[in-house]
């Protein structure tokens, strides 16, 4: 079965795997999956709730680089089974109950770390046209000002998240589409002019 995940591992009848969680783990805190769920947050570059074994596998080795591709798997398809639906969508929730079963822990450094990773990653993913307004250009430069000053600071991790995660939902992604309207728009323009 491993073998077949290991090609897919998106592509997981989740209703014929039977996985068993680690026995005689402490209770998840509030804070530690707090701390989980912000760390899964912090590694979904394009906050669709969606994570694919990449990307798992990313968060997990920032949170621990001694797991092995093999144990990332095991745990991806464990969290892909505490799913309801099943599929390849991953909820925070589910994220913060898999890793914390498997002893992965998530201090504000670690979040901070790979959260700057991410920020990095998903500048070329900011749209132009989400911020042709010049209401919406200084929201930007707000959030982008206020992310850039928390994740200095490395204080305050679930509000250097939050901002993070409404930066990238309403200023990146949907190029496709949007440029060509630009493109229209500006030409309008030159046309009017």
């Amino acid at each position: 079965m491993e073998n077949v995940i290991d090609f897919n591992p998106t592509k997981v009848d989740t209703k014929t795997v039977r996985v068993k969680l680690p026995e005689k783990v402490a209770p998840q805190s509030e804070e530690e999956g707090t701390a989980l769920e912000n760390l899964f947050v912090a590694g979904d570059a394009n906050q669709d709730g969606v994570l694919t074994f990449t990307e798992f596998r990313e968060i997990i080795s920032c949170a621990e680089p001694s797991i092995s591709q093999q144990n990332a798997l095991r745990m991806f398809r464990e969290t892909l089974v505490l799913m309801p639906e099943g599929g390849d969508s991953i909820s925070p929730k589910a994220f913060a109950t898999v890793a914390h079963a498997h002893g992965i822990k998530a201090p504000s450094d670690t979040i901070f770390n790979l959260l700057k990773k991410t920020w990095d990653q998903i500048q070329d993913d900011v749209n132009p046209v989400k911020m042709a307004e010049e209401e919406k250009s200084r929201e930007a430069t707000n959030l982008r000002e206020k992310l850039e000053e928390l994740i200095a600071s490395g204080t305050q991790v679930s509000e250097a998240v939050q901002t993070f995660r409404d930066f990238v939902l309403n200023f990146c992604g949907g190029k496709q589409g949007d440029e060509e309207r630009l493109g229209e728009a500006a030409h309008e323009s030159d046309e009017s002019d």
